[in-house]
């Protein structure tokens, strides 16, 4: 009993490490000097941060809009947008924007750009984040 487990566990793992290299692999998940050198040579780049409410008053990057990811009616808002504009996404880690970016893409969506290790990353970097006004 306990091989069968085994080698299903195996497989699971493999599978996984599977898919996850190969997007970390795609052309789609951005260091912060291509995120930030995308945003500004596409004049119709829409800045997206997926993050929450409480998440945002930490500070955001200048001009991003604000979809909740979280939110259950995150793709109803995605449906708004139009589908053929460059996306740039970011959360603090990367961890929410793989599977935002997923989503998107099943809806449709042609370009959409993950900020790499979300901004955290581009704080570490010393990239320019703004804080609400309270």
């Amino acid at each position: 009993m306990k091989e069968p487990f085994s080698i299903f566990m195996s497989c699971l793992l493999f599978l996984l490490g599977s898919c996850h290299s190969s997007f970390m692999s795609n052309e789609e998940l951005l260091d912060p000097q291509e995120f930030e050198s995308g945003l500004k040579k596409n004049i119709n780049a829409v800045l997206i941060d997926v993050r929450s409410t409480e998440e945002i008053k930490y500070g955001h990057m200048e001009d991003a809009i604000f979809i909740n990811c979280m939110d259950e009616s995150f793709e109803t808002y995605l449906n708004y947008l139009r589908k053929d504009l460059p996306y740039f996404i970011y959360c603090n880690t990367t961890e929410k924007t793989i599977p935002v970016s997923r989503i998107m893409k099943s809806m449709g969506f042609t370009h959409v750009y993950i900020l790499k290790g979300g901004l955290q990353n581009w704080r570490q970097k010393g990239k320019k984040i703004v804080h609400p006004q309270t």
